[in-house]
Order: structure tokens, then C-alpha cells, then sequence
């Protein structure tokens, strides 16, 4: 277990770290799980269509409409991303992610 809790917690540092000041802030957990929350923080930007452009560069979060299930549009201002993941992959698909946030900044 410990393993685990590691990865997750370098895994959520880096999240943090490279997504500062970006269109996504982090949201801190109550207790360290294996997901990290971002909110979106431009109103124009859906999670499901930055969800469909993150997948044309092969890197995958869910949006946040999974989980809101009787109001799924208020699902739209988050998305969710595994972080028991190997940690330089990790790194590599959320330095793409913060590319295509930019890209899509107002």
C-alpha cells in the first residue's frame, strides 16, 4: 500500500505543479485517494469537449458529468484524473494536458 500512496501522492504533486495558473485548478482532497478533481476554471470550456480534445493526443480524465448524475451539466466545470499511474508516463500526459489547456485559453 505504501507503494501506491506514493506514486499517488508524487502523481498529484506533479498535477498540481504543472497546472498552476493554468484553466484548471486543482481541487484538495479530503484524504489522499488515487484521483485528482480540477475545476474548470473558463466558463466557456465544457469537461466533455476537453475531455474529446485531450483524446486526440492520447491522454484520457473523465469530465465530471459521470458523476453528477440527476444534473450532469454541473458535471461540466470539473474533470477527473487516475493518478496510480507509472510516474513518468504520468508526467508526460499531464505536461499534454496543460498544452491543450493553454491552447484552448481564452
Amino acid at each position: 500500500m505504501k507503494s501506491i500512496r506514493d506514486v499517488v501522492t508524487t502523481n498529484r504533486e506533479t498535477a498540481q505543479k504543472v497546472l498552476a495558473g493554468s484553466l484548471l485548478e486543482h481541487i484538495d482532497p479530503a484524504v489522499n485517494v488515487s484521483v485528482a478533481w480540477f475545476r474548470i476554471t473558463d466558463e466557456n470550456l465544457k469537461a466533455t469537449d476537453l475531455q474529446r480534445k485531450l483524446t486526440e493526443h492520447d491522454v484520457y480524465v473523465l469530465p465530471g458529468t459521470y458523476f453528477f448524475w440527476h444534473t450532469p451539466e454541473k458535471g461540466e466545470r470539473y474533470v477527473r484524473m487516475a493518478l496510480a499511474r507509472d510516474a513518468a508516463e504520468f508526467e508526460e500526459a499531464v505536461l499534454t494536458l496543460r498544452e491543450v489547456v493553454d491552447s484552448l485559453a481564452g
